[in-house]
Parts: structure tokens; sequence; C-alpha cells
């Protein structure tokens, strides 16, 4: 919903809206919560340094999140609830930036490995496309990474700041509040 210039397109469209008119999708909403799941992390978070040659660089990639499905991974558990990270209305005045600070409240004793985004648009009157249930679409979920796995304790609180500061959504900062 961020990425791809999406809200860019969607203003400039809007400028060729007769009046009366509607902007599809009418509304989006984005969520995330938080995965764990060793088979992600043996795919994430790969070893810094194999035989003397140093990889750390490598890593700084994956900041910068994937594409993906939670449904590829058979052992994901989700250790938070779903959290609305934005709400925007396309048919109102929004902003081209994204900035949003989440706070998740952890569920269980577990490794965080990623924070899941996906969206939920209000297409028109009750027609409507959750790119978290997509199994036939490109939409996938986006997952973002801490530049470590992070061990929680059921009961702390972790805190995500995200933006869109480069085009996509980003988490530029990871804080467990216990």
């Amino acid at each position: 919903l961020i990425g791809e210039n999406c809200l860019k397109s969607i203003s400039y469209a809007k400028s060729f809206l007769k009046p009366g008119g509607d902007i599809i999708p009418q509304k989006g909403n984005i969520y995330a919560c938080l995965i764990s799941s060793k088979k992600l992390r043996r795919k994430q978070f790969p070893l810094d340094k194999i035989q003397n040659f140093d990889l750390s660089i490598l890593s700084e990639l994956r900041y910068n999140g994937v594409m993906d499905k939670i449904s590829n991974y058979s052992d994901c558990i989700v250790i938070s609830d779903n959290e609305l990270v934005a709400s925007l209305n396309f048919n109102q005045a929004f902003s081209h930036t994204l900035q949003a600070v989440v706070t998740f409240n952890v569920k269980q004793s577990a490794i965080i490995d990623s924070m899941v985004i996906w969206f939920r648009l209000k297409l028109f009157e009750d027609i409507y496309f959750d790119s978290r249930q997509s199994t036939g679409s490109h939409w996938d979920q986006w997952f973002l990474f801490p530049k470590y796995p992070i061990e929680v304790s059921e009961g702390n609180k972790l805190v995500v700041t995200v933006d869109n500061r480069i085009g996509k959504l980003v988490a530029v900062k990871w804080e467990v509040i216990i």
C-alpha cells in the first residue's frame, strides 16, 4: 500500500477526478503483528562471517524489508495481536509520508524474527481486499527485520517506529519495554 509511490499516484489521480467522483480504493488500513520462526531466522539472519570473510554488509540489505508470505513458514508463531499501523482515507487529503510508532503486547516468550505488515483496502461500498489473506495475487505480506532476532518474555512490550522515508515502509527503531 505504501510502496511503489502509491500515495503519490493516488494524489495525482485525484487531480483528474470529476466532482462527486470516488477514488478506488476508498480507504486503506495497514496492520502488523510480530512473528517467530526458526525457518525464517535461518533464511534472514545468515552468518556475518564465513571462513574469515566479513559478510556483515550484506545483512544491511534485509533492514529494508522483503515481500514474502506468512504461509511459507509452517513453524511461524504469531506472538502479538494485530495492531493498526495507519489508516488512510483516499477521498480526503492525506500525507505522502507516513511515520508511526506501533506498540505490541508480547503474548508469549519467544524470539522475534520479524514484524509482518499487510493492508486491508476498502475498494468500494462493501468490497474489500486483504493482503494477509491473499493467495492468488502478487500482494504478499511485508516482512521487516530487527538487526538481530530479539528475545522477549510474555508481558513485555515491543515498540517499533516505522516510516516510508525511502519509498517503502521500514522499521527504524525497535525497543523492548520490560
